[in-house]
């Protein structure tokens, strides 16, 4: 009898293996995916409010009202990509992911 269940056992668990693998390959891809177009949409973020803007994002102190110019330009700019990828900026300038 115990045989029989260990059979039923690993022949379950031989197909439903073979089912989520490929199910997890794609979550996997697509996780490694959006970190990338994190990483990319970040470091674009960060050429546009020093290049644009004349202001380092990670400067010890930029006003209050410079950081309000910069968080509305980059939430019009990157509004949408932003909230595709999970990523949103604090008041502070500091990435919430």
């Amino acid at each position: 009898m115990k045989l029989i269940k260990l059979l039923l056992k690993l022949i379950a668990d031989y197909f439903f293996k073979r089912k989520v693998n490929p199910i997890n390959g794609k979550l996997e891809k697509a996780f490694y995916d959006r970190i990338k177009k994190r990483s990319a949409l970040k470091k674009e973020i960060e050429a546009h409010v020093s290049l644009k803007l004349k202001s380092h994002e990670k400067s010890k102190y930029i006003p209050a009202s410079l950081r309000r110019e910069i968080l509305d330009t980059v939430y019009h700019k990157y509004g949408k990509e932003m909230k595709e990828v999970g990523l949103y900026l604090k008041p502070n300038l500091e990435y919430n992911v």
